[in-house]
């Protein structure tokens, strides 16, 4: 056990000699780095295309460049927007753009991108942008929406260049699991941003997405009555048969609750005649939340009763 303590202690004490000779030699790297913008005017915002990091070439201690591969704010290159003005701007991206946080060891070789940076500069604004579930939840078979998936909050705000907000219709949502759903829930569901410009900022990351879900029923009424509705003569025309039964199919809070009354079922008498059928399908008012229903018998006819003239009694001859 000693022999062993022995020898993992020469190989800690190899290693940190080794790290400490290494770490005083000069290596060149080539390093992602940032891409800052110092006293931009804050009416204005960036409006084309610019890199979030910028490829450089470093040459360093190996010590310090390992400060830099581990931490975003070590170095970056800084442009200075003090004198950029709305429209197009064009910056040399040159070395003394770059900046390093805690090293006067890092010298930059090159930065390895084009010479010249555009930069389009436009109106900043807030715009209020709806937000969309991507895909429809899936609901179990059996089961139903009671209402229309809600999501809270409904949108969001983004500021950012007026050119690139403007040709935003829409936020929306990351796809819910493909799980089929048999009760109501509430989902946190993020927002896709990453198609925007890094420059233009939002008000929120996610939303929630409500769904009240219950059991899909039938409930049946076996004598509906069927009014004939419209310019006709009550006692020469009739409906034949006079009533029908509906089954109705939905959401169980709904048809649980509805009453043969809140039924209706109507033909108008105008569309005999322009139809030309002998027979039609009546129409059906039925409460709010019914998803589809069905009736028998699905035709109704129309009769006509002749009238019959008056009869002439012996006296008045």
């Amino acid at each position: 056990m000693k022999s062993f303590g022995l020898k993992f202690a020469a190989v800690l004490g190899a290693l940190t000699l080794w790290f400490f000779v290494v770490s005083d030699k000069s290596y060149n790297i080539d390093v992602e780095i940032p891409l800052k913008m110092t006293h931009l005017n804050s009416n204005l915002a960036v409006a084309s295309y610019i890199p979030q990091n910028l490829n450089v070439s470093l040459e360093g201690k190996g010590l310090d460049l390992i400060k830099i591969l581990s931490s975003k704010s070590a170095a970056w290159i800084e442009l200075d927007m003090l004198t950029a003005s709305m429209g197009l701007n064009y910056f040399n991206l040159e070395p003394s753009l770059f900046k390093c946080e805690n090293s006067e060891s890092i010298k930059l070789l090159s930065i390895n991108y084009a010479p010249l940076l555009q930069i389009e500069l436009d109106a900043k604004i807030q715009r209020k942008i709806p937000i969309q579930l991507k895909k429809d939840p899936v609901i179990k078979e059996g089961y139903t929406l009671l209402q229309s998936p809600k999501l809270s909050p409904d949108s969001v705000i983004l500021q950012g260049a007026r050119k690139v907000l403007m040709r935003i219709s829409h936020i929306s949502t990351i796809n819910l699991p493909n799980t089929p759903l048999n009760k109501s829930d509430t989902f946190k569901l993020a927002l896709e941003l990453g198609h925007i410009s890094h420059k233009v900022s939002s008000s929120i990351a996610e939303t929630q997405l409500i769904l009240h879900v219950e059991p899909l029923i039938s409930k049946s009424f076996a004598k509906i009555p069927v009014s004939l509705i419209g310019s006709h003569k009550p006692k020469s025309h009739q409906l034949n048969p006079k009533y029908i039964a509906v089954t109705i199919s939905g959401a169980q809070s709904i048809i649980s609750n509805t009453q043969a009354d809140q039924i209706r079922a109507f033909i108008e008498y105008s569309r005999f005649q322009i139809e030309k059928q002998a027979s039609i399908k009546p129409t059906l008012n039925y409460p709010l939340g019914v998803e589809s229903y069905e009736i028998q018998p699905r035709f109704i006819q129309l009769t006509v009763k002749e009238s019959t003239p008056p009869s002439i009694s012996p006296d008045s001859l």
